[in-house]
């Protein structure tokens, strides 16, 4: 049986472009609409102000805050208004996830990508410089595609349409897929919430993959089955805190070191060249921090005080 959502979404040149549920009853509904519930006129009088999200009780329409505003970069247009492209929604945590073309959630500054606990939204830090275009969650990793090629606190040359974000900061998937082009972008993800996560859209190839054939606008991310203790019990970072300089014993040739501040901003990061290092950080300032390991088994991280 077809009801209505009350009024509705009207409105000259509207769209809805993701629907998503918590799983208690109510949705989310996202796209390029400035008002819900208006009067199905073409001059869209009435309704509530949304800002191209908004939710459904079963009863009835709210905002998420001031929703979405200032378009930063649009490939599609819209009158040159903002956008919600896609959502996804944690229910582990009971976040909602949600990403598109725009330049601020609920008043502050996030780019293209920006999550809600219910109450408030957040930057992630910093989002990406170009649309998001698809949100999947598998287990404790949230992966974005989109028609980005970096991050914009970081400017991470590797989040090239796709990355990773692992509660803290962007991590990159490899070299990424396709190349810099407008008519390259990953507009889907998919995951069997296992260890396999699949990408499709209008890339060409991938920088890392040199099997037969090249890859064409589908990809399969295997991500690694080692646990984050398993590889914490081969390797000792100390003392922690400290005040200027870190030991660290059980690294690889090659391997990453990044520390970034609590917002996600990388502040130091050097690769490892010996499997014992001392690495000096008299740069810093005093304050927390966040250690994030890069091996070619796993990504770990841990919390750094430097006083």
């Amino acid at each position: 049986m077809v009801s209505a959502l009350d009024k509705g979404i009207h409105g000259q040149n509207t769209t809805v472009r993701s629907i998503v549920s918590d799983g208690n009853g109510s949705i989310y509904v996202s796209g390029h609409f400035p008002k819900v519930n208006q009067d199905n006129v073409a001059a869209g009088t009435g309704g509530i102000n949304v800002n191209h999200i908004a939710k459904w009780n079963g009863s009835n329409w709210s905002e998420l805050g001031s929703g979405m505003t200032d378009l930063v970069y649009n490939n599609s247009t819209y009158s040159g208004l903002p956008w919600v492209r896609t959502l996804c929604y944690d229910y582990e945590n009971q976040t909602l996830y949600a990403g598109g073309g725009f330049l601020k959630a609920g008043g502050i500054n996030a780019r293209n990508i920006a999550k809600w606990d219910g109450t408030n939204w957040s930057s992630m830090a910093g989002g990406f410089e170009k649309e998001v275009y698809a949100i999947c969650k598998n287990g404790a990793n949230l992966y974005v595609g989109g028609q980005f090629l970096a991050d914009f606190a970081n400017s991470n040359p590797n989040n090239r349409h796709v990355s990773n974000w692992n509660g803290s900061m962007w991590t990159a998937l490899g070299t990424g897929v396709g190349q810099e082009s407008v008519t390259q972008a990953v507009l889907t993800i998919s995951a069997d919430n296992g260890n396999n996560v699949f990408f499709g859209g209008t890339f060409y190839d991938v920088a890392s993959y040199t099997g037969p054939n090249g890859i064409r606008r589908f990809t399969h991310w295997r991500e690694s089955v080692l646990k984050i203790d398993e590889i914490t019990n081969t390797i000792l970072i100390y003392p922690n805190p400290t005040k200027d300089e870190l030991n660290v014993n059980g690294l690889m040739k090659g391997n990453k070191l990044i520390v970034s501040d609590l917002m996600g901003r990388i502040v130091f990061s050097t690769s490892i060249n010996s499997s014992s290092e001392k690495i000096q950080l008299g740069d810093l300032q005093n304050g927390e921090y966040l250690i994030l390991i890069q091996t070619e088994r796993a990504n770990f991280i841990e919390k750094l005080s430097i006083q």
